[in-house]
């Protein structure tokens, strides 16, 4: 019975198993973050954030960006493409930013980088199979605005600490 009613949903919403598969990575990398390692992610960034909150206000604020995220996936995986493409910017920025660009910043484990290539098979799969998904295409915009804002913070924050250490 059960199992009847699945399948009935994975007729009527096509685009279910890819925002469950979405929604799944979000939960694991948010994991990992939070608490795959010795320490936390935003344990890892404050020596360049200055941000050192409660245990429970690191998870609360990781789980509500998880819950942004798989919002999104949502409504993008249902039709918008510019939520899909402002989540694949997400993506992309969260892989390239947070778990490239600060491991040439900070020493040490970075926690989430063992999951974050799970951001970039999602950003290559749904590239390749977006009229899936989506009539319109890509949006341009909402791709650059979604990279640009997990780029940014480490870039100023990587150039504000090499000035601290040259004065």
């Amino acid at each position: 019975m059960a199992i009847d009613a699945l399948l009935s949903a994975l007729v009527l919403i096509p685009w279910l198993p890819a925002f469950a598969l979405s929604a799944l990575c979000t939960c694991v990398h948010t994991a990992d973050e939070a608490v795959g390692g010795s320490e936390t992610f935003w344990e890892y960034v404050a020596p360049l954030t200055g941000w050192h909150p409660t245990r429970g206000v690191g998870l609360a604020a990781f789980g509500l960006l998880a819950g942004a995220l798989i919002v999104l996936a949502a409504v993008g995986y249902g039709g918008s493409a510019w939520a899909l493409s402002l989540l694949l910017g997400l993506r992309f920025g969260d892989f390239l930013g947070s778990h490239g660009l600060l491991g040439l910043i900070l020493p040490g484990p970075n926690p989430g980088r063992a999951t974050a290539p799970l951001y970039a098979a999602e950003v290559a799969a749904i590239s390749g199979l977006w009229p899936e998904f989506v009539s319109d295409p890509p949006d341009p915009y909402w791709m650059t605005v979604g990279i640009v804002v997990f780029l940014l913070p480490w870039i100023v924050l990587g150039l504000l600490r090499g000035s601290q250490r040259a004065v």
